[in-house]
């Protein structure tokens, strides 16, 4: 029998509380009021009223419209960048080819 063991790896998005929609921390431990994505009130964005897709919705985050806090199109949306090591992060793997001109004849 073989086990092996992997390290825990977090997804590379920024964390986002479920509760109050800013960045930065989760639910379990907020304590600024609830806000809801859709309709900017007091409440859980699973329990909106709103459950049809809105046209142009309005970011609770930068007050713009367009998007919705969780869209990685907010000017409020933590860059996030890859750290060394990351098996996420793609990089072309390094080669020592040289690219040669081919005379192909032409036909007649």
């Amino acid at each position: 029998m073989s086990i092996t063991w992997d390290s825990f790896r977090r997804r590379p998005e920024a964390t986002q509380c479920y509760n109050c929609n800013y960045f930065h921390h989760s639910s379990q431990y907020c304590d600024i009021k609830t806000r809801c994505l859709k309709c900017t009130q007091e409440h859980w964005t699973s329990d909106c009223p709103i459950k049809e897709r809105i046209e142009k919705p309005e970011c609770i985050n930068c007050k713009t419209k367009g998007h919705m806090a969780n869209s990685k199109q907010c000017p409020k949306y933590p860059k996030t960048n890859p750290k060394k090591g990351d098996p996420n992060k793609i990089t072309p793997p390094k080669t020592n080819l040289t690219l040669t001109k081919l005379k192909i004849p032409q036909s007649q």
